[in-house]
């Protein structure tokens, strides 16, 4: 019960759905019992809204969560009010909220009459008395908006989750019908729709009275029509929310004194267009830090680039502008681009602002997006939840823009291993890994964090992650790295490799970096069928291992080779054994197309990690 005030910048959160499929909820520690919120907008979209909640509670598990809630409001444009606050008994008795046990926190600025940096949000919290079980909550309260985030427009989006028990869920809206409103619903019921002087009520209801766990998880994608929601709009298209985003966020990305000296400053003599958006990207990226605006209108509009500067942060909205502005400094033509954050890859038919919570730039002549936001993201390339996303550009829109995809394999791994095993059971060797796409952008930021100091314990330490005792070095000095590209050559001499004296034997895995092939293939092989689609990636990961053994020790076995394909993965291992050298190779191919896939190729993922798994388990056996 927490009312936010949704914008560009906020994450979007959403109550998912489940599937017909779906198990039944059994035994819920709570019920809904009411849900009504009445919205009465005004002629320039402002609205003033009131919720009641009623929540019963079934088991003890529940009252710490229940027993407490709180509401928030952006004081700049907002008002807030609590109507009234009770436990009822079961025997009907009501146990008002008291004084004591409500807590006021404010966000503002430490003088009276300065404005607060990151946010004038008021939290009101409320803590209900004598909370048991059989027990109802009951909180009414209205929120009061001066003025609406964009000027003669609202918009709003709602869902209802499937996994809870609603009693009684209504949604009224009470608007003039000068405002030009559409609405699409989903699982609702339309109770009441009528018009008198000059103002349209609309009453929908909702009931579930068999919840379902839902099967969603953080990689589902989300689509609007999938659960019990609704979208009001007074937006004719996305266009129309690029459009209300861009006449007060263009104003704000202007080339000053200030700013075309600090464009020449960095540029320097560079005269390439991309040489010099880099340089700007770079500069913003690794000197702006982020701090969310949730300050009133704020939430949409950027902040003057002077306090940007001054303050060195700034939300998306803000990188973004400064990036704009900078690469104006240097006439380099880019826009802002609104896009979502969250695990929206298709925008609904009906335009809803909250459906784009990020900011972007975008440069035409380049045909690239940039987060400037994303700090460990090299010049043009976006971070994975940005890519393949719908993109609203705030000049030039085109319906049906995206982001694009990278290169087939962009991301992957490939590790060499040369490991020579000493008749005492030590052993001495070289494991190089190449590390492509993201998983080179995570390794140059995590190294990037660290001190020299610190990188020598993590060394010194990282024997015993493995649980041997020895000494490790590591040389990532490679010419040929790039920021999506990174090479590391670690070189090692572990005492008590081997165990010598009786039969035994050992795994094939990489020493001492990340095992992303097994990761990905244990995590495919242990994983619940989808239901719904999901984000997803292709990837080429590679091993190749030489293992020499002793004289004093026998090869007894080694495993398998083992080929497979399916439509989505090939791969391909061999063990080959040379008297007392095993060379061993593999090759996991996921050659997925794009970043959405249906549920069948989850199952085309599991049904690959379950045959390949036992191959990556499996042991060179000696004695």
């Amino acid at each position: 019960m927490l009312h936010r005030l949704f914008g560009l910048g906020f994450l979007f959160l959403l109550s998912f759905a489940a599937s017909a499929a779906d198990e039944p909820v059994q035994d819920p520690a709570y019920i809904m019992v009411r849900s009504y919120e009445s919205h009465v907008l005004n002629a320039e979209g402002a609205d003033t809204a009131t919720y009641e909640r009623a929540i019963k509670v079934l088991k003890d598990t529940a009252i710490a969560s229940l027993k407490e809630t709180a509401i928030s409001y952006s004081t700049s444009v907002e008002t807030g009010e609590i109507i009234t606050a009770y436990t009822q008994k079961p025997d009907g008795r009501k146990i008002e909220v008291p004084k004591a046990n409500y807590q006021l926190e404010v966000n503002s600025a430490k003088d009276v009459g300065a404005s607060p940096v990151y946010s004038d949000y008021t939290t009101l919290s409320i803590v209900f008395p004598d909370v048991a079980v059989n027990d109802t909550l009951v909180l009414q309260y209205k929120i009061t908006q001066s003025e609406p985030m964009f000027p003669k427009h609202y918009s709003d989006f709602s869902t209802y989750n499937r996994a809870m028990l609603y009693e009684d869920a209504r949604v009224t809206y009470d608007y003039p019908t000068s405002l030009p409103i559409r609405t699409e619903i989903t699982g609702l019921t339309e109770k009441s729709n009528t018009e008198k002087d000059g103002r349209r009520v609309i009453t929908w209801t909702y009931q579930n009275k068999n919840p379902v766990k839902s099967k969603r998880n953080g990689a589902s994608v989300y689509d609007f029509g999938t659960e019990p929601s609704y979208i009001i709009t007074t937006f004719p298209s996305y266009a129309a929310i690029a459009e209300a985003y861009g006449a007060r966020a263009k104003a704000k990305a202007i080339v000053t004194p200030r700013i075309q000296e600090l464009a020449d400053t960095i540029v320097g003599k560079m005269t390439e267009p991309r040489e010099q958006a880099a340089a700007l990207y770079d500069w913003v990226t690794q000197n702006i830090t982020y701090a969310g605006n949730c300050i009133g209108v704020g939430a949409v509009v950027p902040r003057d680039l002077d306090f940007v500067l001054d303050n060195k942060m700034g939300d998306c909205k803000d990188h973004a502008t400064l990036l704009q502005s900078l690469l104006m400094a240097k006439k380099i033509a880019s826009t802002q681009a609104l896009i979502n954050a969250g695990p929206v890859y298709r925008l609904p038919q009906l335009p809803a602002a909250m459906m784009v919570n990020h900011v972007i730039n975008y440069i035409p002549s380049l045909d690239l997006y940039l987060d400037a936001t994303a700090d460990m993201m090299p010049f043009g390339v976006l971070p994975r939840a940005l890519v393949y996303k719908p993109v609203l550009l705030v000049d030039g829109f085109k319906d049906g823009s995206r982001t694009p995809l990278p290169p087939k394999h962009y991301d992957g791994q490939a590790v060499t291993s040369h490991i020579e095993i000493k008749p005492d059971g030590s052993a001495t060797g070289t494991v190089e890994a190449l590390l492509r796409g993201e998983y080179a952008m995570v390794a140059h930021a995590a190294f990037k964090k660290i001190t020299p100091i610190q990188e020598e314990e993590f060394l010194k330490n990282l024997p015993k992650r493995y649980q041997y005792e020895g000494k490790v070095t590591l040389d990532r000095s490679d010419k040929d790295n790039t920021p999506e590209r990174m090479k590391l050559i670690y070189k090692f001499d572990i005492k008590k490799f081997l165990e010598i004296g009786n039969a035994g034997g050992f795994h094939v895995f990489p020493l001492f970096v990340e095992p992303v092939m097994q990761s990905i293939v244990g995590a495919a092989a242990g994983a619940e069928d989808m239901a719904y689609d999901f984000a997803c990636r292709d990837g080429l990961f590679e091993e190749n291992y030489t293992y020499t053994l002793p004289n004093n020790l026998k090869i007894l076995a080694v495993p398998e080779g083992l080929h497979y394909k399916n439509d989505v993965i090939a791969y391909e291992a061999s063990y080959k054994q040379d008297n007392n050298t095993v060379r061993i190779r593999r090759l996991y191919d996921d050659s997925t197309v794009g970043r959405i896939c249906a549920p069948k190729i989850a199952v085309a993922y599991k049904e690959a990690a379950e045959k390949i798994r036992p191959n990556l388990k499996a042991q060179i056996v000696y004695q």
